[in-house]
């Protein structure tokens, strides 16, 4: 009996020798709960696990069963007497199987590459391999018998256990007349890779979003994390991981709105696929704080609403990661998703991250503009209420009041604009996504408000996501999405008219409020820019006075540019996790038309969506993680 040892999707001579080197085979136990083609949140430790139940829980979780080749037919040429019998059996009864007619030893891994296979295997019956033995179907039997290559089943974990497979050969009297081990190491899937926990790192100590960062120690509460795996794999040696003459790592940080128990279902997912494509790196997982303010709706699941707050801690956790992947070892591949970008670039740019051979962006939520200044506004980004001003007004122009200024005037970096523009563009690659739901524009003629916000319209849960968070900056709306700070806010202390305010209850005291000056009325302040330095036309936040004084401002922005960005100084460029990045060149991928192989049953509407690359069955985007292991063995 021979499993693919070197995960490379046949069962073959090299895995014959790699069986007599090797002293067990290690596989993880299939306690998460996956179910169809796109669902399950794959966290270890599910108190429900497809393991427990008789059958094959969809396309989705036969990433959790590993082929071992039956070969009876070598050996029964050989043989004399008979009838037999077939039985495989465990000693602790910690494996289940399941029938795979279907698979031939020259193409045992078509169940996680070819989509009818996948299909065909997505809800087969499983049986329990009980210590008294369970007998192989004679159809089975006959198949390996009369197929070149045939005798392939499918095995899942139960339970941790280093146990054995065994196939024994019964005769007529029941004498077994033949037997054969293999040795197997079951562990939970964490036992199998390393994990950085960050959360702590990543914690706002200043007023007035301060946090405690004691609080958010690993292991202090569930949704903390797990605590630091930094040593060898209990349950994956490195010497059989991967080539100890060829190290390699793959460094993995999860995105926004995922809590330490959501981290653990990423880290676990990435690391399965990883493994699947045959890389041979040391794994890492990392989690961060990147989920302040989540909580969880009926139907809606865990939303986190205030996105401004984890963009910053996103900054904040970046020095430490910097320091983390300094000693993780040689030839460093980085995959970050979505918001854990923004910690991967802080690192680069703002804390001198090197020592890493490549670096994939997966939908990244980071302005276009942020990496290359170069990149065209877009009109969608533009909040319509300030239709008709001079850009020279804008929030996101601003910075360019301060640009001749000598010594420089660190409010010039009040801009995403160029804000990772130090980083090795050789060594970047792109993963976008051109239907990515969480980027998609926003219609410009679309006053954004509370209700793009709420959870009441199911077909727009996730869409537009990004693109609001940057026109609602200075708007206050709803939800924690939007503030009163800068951005698309006006200023009505230093700039307005005074209005009858027709809406009093009581029509004989009607008092007067301040409203905006139209684009007409601001002429006079085109004439004289400067002055816009301390008393901008954008909204003023009170706690930010010292930013628009003179004596004061500089140092001020030096000291809270990163709050200021995350909060008050919008892009104006979409996403670059649904778009090209023009100074990448050839190394901008689009998922959906590079890697889709065929379609979900529930993604017939052709979209790639913003977490699609984990969500969809390993079968239908396989491709994107053998690149994802290829590029980082040839940089190609």
């Amino acid at each position: 009996m021979l499993p693919d040892y070197n995960r490379n999707g046949q069962i073959d001579d090299e895995d014959a020798k790699l069986a007599i080197s090797q002293d067990s085979y290690h596989f993880w136990i299939n306690d998460d709960n996956d179910e169809g083609e796109t669902e399950g949140d794959d966290i270890p430790g599910n108190s429900s696990p497809n393991s427990e139940d008789s059958n094959v829980n969809g396309v989705r979780d036969l990433v959790d069963f590993f082929p071992v080749f039956i070969d009876l037919k070598r050996y029964m040429t050989t043989m004399v007497g008979g009838p037999y019998k077939y039985f495989i059996r465990t000693n602790l009864g910690s494996m289940n199987f399941a029938y795979a007619p279907q698979l031939i030893r020259e193409k045992s891994g078509n169940y996680l590459t070819d989509v009818d296979t996948a299909r065909d295997l997505g809800e087969v019956k499983t049986y329990i391999i009980t210590p008294e033995g369970i007998e192989l179907d004679t159809a089975f039997i006959d198949k390996i018998l009369g197929t070149e290559g045939a005798g392939i089943i499918l095995v899942e974990g139960r339970n941790a256990a280093k146990d054995s497979l065994i196939l024994d050969i019964v005769d007529s009297g029941g004498t077994t007349v033949f037997s054969y081990r293999l040795n197997v190491g079951l562990a939970d899937v964490e036992q199998m890779f390393r994990h950085k926990n960050l959360t702590a790192n990543g914690v706002i100590t200043i007023e007035p979003d301060a946090e405690d960062p004691s609080n958010l120690l690993p292991g202090k509460a569930p949704e903390n994390g797990e605590p630091d795996r930094l040593g060898e794999p209990t349950n994956f040696p490195d010497n059989e991981a991967g080539d100890p003459l060829n190290e390699q790592n793959f460094v993995f940080v999860h995105g926004y709105n995922v809590n330490g128990q959501q981290a653990r279902g990423w880290h676990a997912e990435m690391f399965k696929r990883m493994y699947w494509s045959g890389s041979k790196a040391k794994f890492w997982g990392v989690t961060w704080y990147g989920w302040r303010t989540q909580q969880y709706y009926p139907i809606y699941g865990y939303r986190t609403s205030h996105y401004r707050l984890n963009v910053r801690q996103a900054f904040n956790t970046a020095g430490e990661f910097k320091n983390f992947v300094a000693n993780v070892g040689n030839n460093v591949t980085i995959a970050a998703h979505s918001l854990g970008n923004m910690v991967v670039l802080s690192a680069i740019q703002d804390h001198g991250l090197t020592n890493f051979a490549r670096y994939y962006m997966i939908n990244a939520a980071v302005a276009l503009e942020a990496l290359d200044a170069a990149t065209p506004t877009s009109t969608d980004m533009d909040h319509i209420d300030w239709d008709g001003y001079d850009p020279q007004l804008f929030a996101s122009e601003w910075y360019r009041l301060f640009l001749d200024d000598t010594p420089q005037d660190e409010r010039a970096k009040l801009t995403w604009r160029d804000r990772f523009k130090d980083i090795p563009f050789e060594k970047i690659y792109n993963f976008y996504s051109s239907s990515d739901e969480v980027f998609e524009p926003h219609p410009h003629d679309d006053v954004p408000g509370t209700e793009d916000v709420t959870l009441f319209d199911l077909t727009m849960i996730g869409r537009q996501t990004w693109a609001l968070q940057e026109k609602l900056k200075g708007r206050n709306v709803s939800f924690d999405v939007g503030n009163v700070n800068g951005g698309w806010g006006f200023n009505l202390d230093d700039y307005y008219k005074e209005v009858l305010d027709m809406s009093a209850p009581d029509p004989n005291s009607v008092p007067k409020v301040h409203e905006k000056l139209n684009p007409e009325e601001t002429g006079f302040l085109l004439q004289e820019p400067q002055s816009l330095r301390i008393a901008p036309f954008f909204l003023k936040h009170k706690d930010d006075g010292l930013l628009y004084m003179e004596e004061s401002g500089s140092n001020y922005a030096k000291l809270h540019r990163d709050r200021l960005l995350a909060e008050a100084f919008p892009a104006r460029t979409g996403a670059i996790g649904r778009n090209n990045i023009t100074k990448l060149d050839n190394n901008n991928i689009d998922m959906p038309l590079k890697f889709s192989n065929s379609l979900p049953l529930d993604r017939s509407d052709h979209y790639w969506l913003h977490c699609d690359f984990k969500a969809r069955a390993y079968v239908y985007v396989f491709g994107l993680y053998k690149a994802f292991y290829l590029m980082g063995v040839t940089n190609e």
